[in-house]
């Protein structure tokens, strides 16, 4: 029951009491002392759960605030009393104005303590990271944030790397660029990050997979860019992680490493060497073209 309530009770029962008088006084004698009681035991009550429940729980509430509020100001006896005599509601406002460095007779010296707090450094960031491998490299690229310093490690699949391969400042940076290289082909290689804020301390990112993803490399041409038929050209290739190949049209499988073939077109045409191994297969072009010569009648 609020106090609020509690007096218009009390209001009510005087006005009974009082009519209640003018009625019939010696009911009215009899009467109100079982009223001014029955009054007396529930503001008793009220008073009671206020002070014993409602009071004390506020204080708290405001008390805790104070004592969360050290290192932005100092909690004064005069806002210690006044959390409890006003239920720690004005010491809670005036704690929060103590937050932005305002001093009140709840709080003192708060622009000082905040002021004075020693600023922490910020925590280092992987925004973004990417791998584009080849036969034997990969490009790795970081973007990053709030970093002092960085170190790169690689670990081969099922070994161990102790030493970083590429490490240096990171102040001011945004983006780590590294290519590394002389790689083993078709090779999965797991790369991990770490940084460093300008405290020393360390944050080690999740390792970045990647395969050293090698199609066939080769080199293909013809001896000569034009013949008069019947004439022959000669066609050569060099391939480099090529598991077997063949050559379009008629020539068919050929040497998957290096070699020659003869060809005799009839027409222009372009032969086409392919190559395949466990990663894929590719495709080399070389244009050949044909004149076929015309006949012209000499008359004697």
């Amino acid at each position: 029951m609020n106090n609020s309530n509690l007096f218009k009770l009390v209001t009510i029962l005087l006005v009974v009491t009082v009519f209640t008088f003018h009625i019939n006084q010696a009911k009215a004698a009899f009467i109100i002392p079982i009223i001014l009681a029955v009054t007396s035991a529930l503001a008793a009550v009220a008073a009671s759960i206020v002070l014993s429940v409602v009071l004390p729980a506020f204080a708290i509430l405001g008390i805790q605030y104070a004592v969360s509020g050290a290192g932005t100001g100092h909690f004064t006896w005069f806002g210690f009393f006044t959390t409890i005599l006003t239920l720690g509601v004005a010491p809670l406002v005036a704690y929060q104005y103590c937050m932005d460095g305002q001093d009140s007779e709840y709080f003192i010296n708060c622009e000082q303590q905040s002021t004075a707090q020693t600023p922490t450094a910020s925590q280092p960031s992987l925004n973004d990271e990417s791998a584009i491998p080849s036969c034997n490299s990969v490009t790795l690229t970081y973007d990053i944030s709030n970093a002092s310093a960085y170190a790169i490690y690689r670990l081969e699949a099922g070994a161990a790397e102790s030493s970083p391969i590429d490490s240096g400042d990171a102040d001011g940076l945004s983006q780590i660029t590294y290519t590394d290289t002389n790689l083993t082909p078709q090779t999965t290689y797991n790369y991990i990050l770490t940084l460093f804020d300008s405290g020393g301390t360390q944050y080690q990112y999740p390792a970045l997979s990647t395969y050293t993803d090698c199609l066939p490399e080769c080199t293909f041409s013809s001896d000569k860019a034009q013949v008069v038929f019947p004439e022959t050209a000669t066609l050569s290739w060099n391939c480099s992680y090529a598991d077997s190949c063949s050559i379009s049209p008629t020539v068919g499988p050929v040497n998957a490493q290096s070699g020659s073939v003869v060809v005799s077109p009839t027409s222009t045409v372009d032969y086409i060497l392919t190559c395949q191994n466990s990663d894929g297969s590719i495709s080399f072009s070389s244009s050949l073209t044909v004149v076929n010569p015309t006949i012209e009648e000499v008359k004697p």
